[in-house]
């Protein structure tokens, strides 16, 4: 799932992670990115420990599956880019406008899917 890929994403980008700032970089409720959590916990692909230094905190990492999913993720997302990037930079300054207000009009009318 989209959400559990971005956790695992985050996780991987930071390592000891707490849920507070876990849910900060993902931009989400704490409760929204709590059931995240236990999902990725349930799966086996992140683990939840209590920091060294600090026996009250609980932080995040990602187990040896998880980091199988965080690489496969981001090779994935390198290719993808990539290819859009080599097509974008072909494009005349005329193109480049237009698809940019195309794309500004696509995120709006998202962004209005997800408050219903």
């Amino acid at each position: 799932y989209s959400s559990e890929i971005h956790t695992i994403q985050m996780i991987g980008y930071n390592e000891n992670i707490n849920l507070s700032a876990l849910a900060e970089k993902l931009n989400i409720s704490k409760s929204g990115t709590s059931k995240s959590v236990k999902k990725l916990l349930d799966k086996e692909l992140i683990t939840k420990n209590r920091r060294l230094d600090n026996n009250k905190e609980v932080v995040f990492n990602l187990t040896r599956k998880g980091s199988i999913a965080f690489t496969g993720h981001e090779e994935f997302s390198k290719t993808m880019f990539e290819t859009i990037l080599n097509i974008l930079s072909d494009l005349d300054d005329k193109q480049k406008e237009f698809m940019e207000s195309f794309l500004r009009d696509i995120v709006k009318e998202v962004k209005k899917l997800n408050k219903l």
